[in-house]
C-alpha cells in the first residue's frame, strides 16, 4: 500500500479511468525526480498520486523548467521521455542585412526561430519600409540566435529545487513524515486536491573550495563539455541534506531537516546518488574521445566516469586517497560533501563540511574567499551558455572575425547582461540610509569593497554620487530589505 508523499491519500495501484472525475481518489502516477523537460529521465510510482503530479506540474514544474529552455532548446535533438511543446523565451539575433547594427531583441522565441520582435517592427517603422510585414517576416525567418535571456525568478528556482530534494528524499525511502517541516501544502477542504505547494529550506551554492576540486569540475578530458545532472541525498549529524547539480552548472545544497532522527554515531553519511548524462547530445562527438563516458552511461555507473576525472587530476597520493574509496577502488562519497584540506603546521589532509564553510563565506562579507562565489557560478553558467552557443553553426570563430567592431562591443555587452537576473530593484539615498556615518569623499572605497562583497547574492550600482541601486539576486530566505539592512550594519561597524 502506497500513500501519496504530497496528500497522503491511499494510491490505487492503476491508472485512473478517463470516465472517473472523483478526485477524492488518488490513482497512480508515474513522477520524475528530476524534471522530464529539464532531461531527468528518472521516476517513480512510489512518489505521489496522479492529481498531485497534475498540481505540481502546474504549481512549480512549468515555470521552473521554462528557464532552462535556452539550454534545452539549444542542444539539438534534445530528448524528453514526455513530449511536450516547449513555452516561449526571449534573446537576440543578428541578421546583416539590417546593416552595421545587425543584432536586435526578440521577444518571442519557439526552440530556436524568431517569432516576434518589437525592436525589429520599430527599426521597419524608422526606416519607413512599405511592407512592414512582408519584411518582417522575411527577415525573421533569416536571422540566427545568438544567445538568449536567461530569467532566473527566485521563489520559482527555490521551489524547483526543493521540489527535486523532496521527490529523491521519497524515492530515496525516506519517510514523508521525516521532511513535515520541509514543506507547506494547502490542500482543499471541498476536494481535497493542492492548491498551494512551497517549500521551507535553506539554499547555498556549491562552491569549489580548493584547487583539487576546482580542477574536476572545470575538467573536461576531452575537447567537449557533456553537461549531466547529479543528484546525492546524504545527512550530516541531525542535518538532512540533498546536493542537487544540473546541467554540471547550477550546483545547490537544499537544507531539508534540522532534525534527522538516526541511530548511527556515524558524522555523515550517503543515502542515495543519482547521475546521468543528458540524454542527446551532439553526433560530433560520437568518437573513440567519448568511448569512456558512454561506457560510464550504458553501465549507469556514476563512479566510473567520476573515477576518470579524478584519475586525470590527481597528482598526489594522499589527494588520490582522499577522493578514492580503497575498499572498492571507486569514486569515494566525501565528494560535494567534505572539503579536503591541510594545517599549516601538519600537512595531513582533513574534511570540512562543504555547506557549513560556503555559508560561512556567504555571511563574511568582503572576505578575498566572499568573492569566489560569485566567479565561480559565474564561471558555470558561461561554461554551458559557450556549449551551447558552440552547437550554432553560426557562432563559429569566422561568424565572429566576420562582425562589425560595433557589433562585436554590442555582442559582449549584451551576453554580459544576459547573465544576470534582475528581477527586484531598489534604489537607496545613503544620506538616509546612514545618515549619522555618510561621508561621499571618505566612504567612496568602503562603498566600493561592499559592492563587489556582495555581488553574489545582490548587484550593487554605485552611481558615484550619493546613489546605490540594490537588485535581488539572492536566492534563500532573506529579503531584499533585510540584506541591506545587513549591509548597512556592516557599514556601521567599520
Amino acid at each position: 500500500m502506497i500513500k501519496c508523499a504530497y496528500c497522503g491519500k491511499t494510491i490505487i495501484d492503476k491508472k485512473r479511468p478517463d470516465n472517473d472525475k472523483d478526485y477524492q481518489k488518488a490513482y497512480n502516477s508515474s513522477e520524475h525526480i528530476i524534471q522530464n523537460a529539464i532531461g531527468g529521465v528518472y521516476e517513480s510510482v512510489k512518489i505521489c498520486c496522479d492529481r498531485c503530479n497534475y498540481h505540481i506540474a502546474r504549481l512549480i514544474d512549468k515555470a521552473f523548467c521554462d528557464i532552462f529552455l535556452p539550454f534545452t532548446s539549444s542542444i539539438p535533438a534534445f530528448k524528453k521521455s514526455r513530449n511536450s511543446a516547449d513555452a516561449p523565451y526571449s534573446g537576440y539575433f543578428i541578421n546583416p542585412e539590417l546593416g552595421e547594427d545587425s543584432i536586435f531583441t526578440v521577444d518571442v522565441i519557439k526552440r530556436t526561430s524568431a517569432r516576434s520582435s518589437s525592436e525589429l517592427v520599430d527599426r521597419l517603422n524608422k526606416i519607413g519600409i512599405s511592407d512592414i510585414e512582408k519584411q518582417r517576416i522575411h527577415l525573421l525567418q533569416n536571422s540566427k540566435l545568438l544567445f538568449s535571456d536567461f530569467k532566473l525568478e527566485n521563489n520559482v528556482f527555490k521551489n524547483g529545487l526543493a521540489k527535486i530534494a523532496f521527490n529523491f528524499a521519497i524515492y530515496s525511502g525516506i519517510m514523508p513524515n521525516q521532511l513535515s517541516s520541509f514543506i507547506n501544502i494547502t490542500l482543499s477542504e471541498e476536494t481535497g486536491e493542492m492548491e498551494k505547494i512551497s517549500f521551507n529550506t535553506q539554499l547555498i551554492p556549491f562552491v569549489a573550495l580548493n584547487d583539487f576540486d576546482k580542477s574536476i569540475e572545470f575538467s573536461n578530458l576531452n575537447d567537449e563539455f557533456p553537461p549531466f545532472h547529479n543528484l546525492v541525498i546524504f545527512r550530516y549529524r541531525a542535518q538532512l541534506w540533498c546536493f542537487v547539480n544540473l546541467f554540471d552548472t547550477f550546483q545547490w545544497y537544499v537544507k531539508m531537516s534540522d532534525d534527522f532522527q538516526v541511530n548511527s554515531e556515524v558524522e555523515y553519511e550517503v543515502i542515495n546518488s543519482l547521475f546521468q548524462f543528458i540524454q542527446t547530445r551532439p553526433q560530433e562527438t560520437d568518437d573513440k574521445k567519448t568511448a569512456h563516458i558512454k561506457e560510464a552511461l550504458k553501465l549507469n555507473d556514476t563512479d566510473t566516469f567520476l573515477f576518470k576525472k579524478i584519475a586525470y587530476f590527481a597528482k598526489q597520493d594522499a589527494i588520490t586517497d582522499f577522493y578514492l574509496d580503497s575498499n572498492n577502488g571507486g569514486f569515494s562519497n566525501k565528494y560535494h560533501i567534505i572539503c579536503a584540506s591541510t594545517r599549516v603546521d601538519q600537512p595531513v589532509l582533513f574534511g570540512l563540511f562543504y555547506p557549513e564553510c560556503i555559508e560561512g563565506i556567504q555571511n563574511n562579507f568582503g572576505s578575498p574567499q566572499h568573492k569566489l562565489i560569485r566567479s565561480y557560478t559565474v564561471s558555470k553558467y558561461k561554461r554551458l551558455s559557450y556549449y551551447t552557443n558552440s552547437l550554432k553553426p553560426s557562432l563559429s570563430n569566422e561568424f565572429f572575425s566576420s562582425l562589425s567592431d560595433s557589433d562585436f562591443e554590442k555582442f559582449k555587452v549584451l551576453f554580459n547582461k544576459s547573465q544576470v537576473s534582475n528581477r527586484v530593484s531598489k534604489q537607496i539615498d545613503l544620506n538616509v540610509l546612514f545618515p549619522d556615518t555618510f561621508d561621499i569623499h571618505t566612504e567612496e572605497s568602503l562603498i566600493k569593497d561592499i559592492i563587489y562583497a556582495n555581488a553574489h547574492t545582490l548587484m550593487l550600482q554605485y552611481d558615484g554620487n550619493v546613489n546605490i541601486s540594490f537588485i535581488d539576486r539572492n536566492i534563500g530566505p532573506s529579503s531584499l530589505d533585510s540584506l541591506i539592512n545587513r549591509i548597512a550594519n556592516e557599514w556601521s561597524a567599520e
